[in-house]
């Protein structure tokens, strides 16, 4: 009996409190969200380019000791050949 008392059918219920927003500070929003997301952007481009100037760089120096390393070798196999006796 005294469960029935506590429990009410009808159960009183409010609309939540909502601020909508206006067209001016939505407009603002996306806005700077646009301006940050091509900052971002820049920044990642900007990035990625020195990795691959850094990538180029070391690649041109490990091209230039194989091709060191290369005519080295060629030169000592000749020298070696004509002056084997």
């Amino acid at each position: 009996m005294v469960y029935n008392q506590v429990m009410k059918k009808d159960v009183e219920t409010q609309p939540p409190k909502v601020e909508l927003a206006t067209k001016d500070w939505t407009l603002k929003e996306l806005m700077d969200t646009e301006r940050r997301i091509e900052k971002s952007f820049h920044e990642q481009t900007q990035f990625l380019s020195q990795k691959s100037d850094d990538l180029k760089k070391e690649i041109n120096t490990q091209t230039h000791w194989m091709m060191g390393l290369f005519f080295t070798m060629t030169i000592a196999i000749i020298v070696a050949v004509l002056f084997k006796g």
